[in-house]
């Protein structure tokens, strides 16, 4: 079985590079978070650091792992997923050759392991050259003396053993969909073929999304008790649930599932009337790719989310503070704040969306080449993945700021208990930047792959897709 283990790796690498940025992000913002903590552990041994310096230090690292690994499971686990369905051809090939499904399984996790680990060079020599400078930059911005990173080999292997188990849990579902393909069903996409998997799925989903609506009504709930016990720490401590209520928000709209990204696409998508038969056609891919599309709204969802959601908060803590004539205490609100909170979720999802989007130009060159043998010309065939990025876009900016609206939501309500009055601030310039720069990269990833195949002609690009 060693020798099936090797060959596979050797024949998989090619496909495994599609997604590597994926990894290699997840292993960085773990790294830096675990650097973070670290550092406050040996500065506070050294003497340079307070106790409240080392709390700072270690509530910002255990933040950046909390919601790195959150969103480094949801991304990578989609990036496997992509990774299943271009190589189910190789999978059927084994089952042709006798391995059971346990040995499929494992075939797909040994890889896993091999790839993460290989991404985890490259991520943490980034987070070892950048991370002095994420730290000088939250000394400044916390009046604090800058200690010695020093000594943090536990800190890489942590953030890599804790990547590795992130891989294997997010993509233990892809693998047991790889083995079970069948030979006869080499050229078809992976599905749960029966009943009982989809209900335990449907299942799973409702308590994830149970659970999220659970620490939302409880932090609303039990809001007031709390600051009243807080102090002067109520501040503080609301900023920080705003920022828990934000990412639990994202969590929940995933919980939902593909149905729900894509109802919510069909529903905008279908107040924008269209005489030509392209827009109905990308509007139709919706039903049939849900799970395609899912994936690729997933990743812009939280890096539209994150960025909006933080900047919103912080401007809104800051005008509501103006309004009310007070100083509110929030030290974890600084400007660095904004990124050293958010920064591994913000960059895992920036790379999965490439990574994911890029992945899947086999399968649109194939569907597109589909479209001109029944009559689509090579303007409509661009028109088809540019509309297509159009309904990611819009899709992943309307589900982000539904992070942000929550998030925001219960700022207000904090506020309004500490201070009586808020006020709403919305970044509109960087959420129409922030939508370009979304839209600028959905177009890349999605219509620039598939222009050499347009010139090819359409059963050979077929055959292609077929041959793999």
């Amino acid at each position: 079985m060693r020798t099936i283990y090797l060959a596979e790796i050797k024949n998989s690498w090619i496909t495994w590079l599609g997604v590597c940025l994926t990894f290699i992000a997840a292993n960085y913002g773990l790294a830096i978070g675990f650097l973070y903590i670290a550092t406050g552990i040996n500065g506070y041994a050294a003497g340079v650091l307070t106790l409240t310096n080392l709390s700072q230090l270690a509530a910002i690292g255990g933040v950046n792992v909390l919601f790195g690994a959150i969103v480094g499971a949801a991304v990578i686990g989609a990036s496997t997923a992509l990774v299943i369905v271009s190589r189910r051809g190789a999978f059927a090939r084994l089952a042709l050759a006798g391995a059971t499904p346990g040995q499929v399984v494992r075939v797909v996790m040994s890889q896993l392991v091999v790839v993460t680990l290989a991404c985890a060079v490259v991520g943490d020599l980034l987070a070892g050259l950048i991370f002095p400078n994420y730290l000088s930059a939250e000394a400044s911005d916390r009046e604090m003396a800058v200690p010695d990173v020093g000594q943090a080999w536990w800190a890489y292997l942590g953030a890599n053993l804790l990547c590795v188990l992130i891989a294997l849990i997010g993509g233990w579902k892809q693998a047991r969909a790889a083995s079970r393909i069948p030979p006869v069903e080499a050229l078809r996409p992976v599905r749960e073929t029966t009943g009982a998997a989809k209900r335990r799925l449907w299942v799973l989903r409702g308590l994830a999304i149970a659970a999220c609506v659970l620490i939302i009504v409880a932090s609303f709930a039990g809001f007031p008790g709390v600051a009243a016990a807080a102090g002067p720490d109520a501040g503080d401590l609301g900023f920080q649930l705003a920022v828990l209520i934000l990412v639990v928000t994202g969590i929940a709209i995933i919980a939902a599932g593909p149905p729900a990204l894509a109802a919510l696409a069909r529903g905008w998508a279908g107040l924008i009337p269209s005489p030509g038969g392209v827009w109905h056609l990308a509007r139709t891919t919706l039903r049939v790719r849900a799970e395609r599309f899912a994936r690729s709204v997933t990743p812009i969802m939280f890096a539209v989310g994150l960025m909006i959601g933080m900047i919103a908060i912080v401007e809104t803590l800051e005008a509501s503070m103006q309004a009310a004539g007070r100083e509110l205490q929030l030290s974890s609100a600084g400007p660095f704040a904004i990124f050293t909170l958010v920064g591994a979720p913000l960059i895992i999802a920036g790379a999965g969306a490439v990574g994911g989007l890029i992945m899947m130009a086999r399968q649109r060159d194939a569907e597109l080449a589909l479209a001109s043998i029944v009559g689509a010309t090579q303007r409509q065939r661009v028109l088809i993945s540019l509309f297509e990025a159009i309904l990611i876009t819009v899709t992943g900016v309307l589900a982000g700021l539904l992070m942000a609206v929550m998030a925001v939501g219960f700022l207000v309500f904090m506020l309004r208990l500490l201070l009586g009055v808020s006020v709403v601030v919305m970044p509109i310039w960087l959420l129409l930047g922030v939508i370009a720069l979304c839209f600028a990269v959905a177009i890349l990833a999605t219509v620039g792959p598939i222009l050499p195949a347009l010139r090819k002609p359409a059963p050979a690009v077929i055959a292609r897709l077929v041959s793999e």
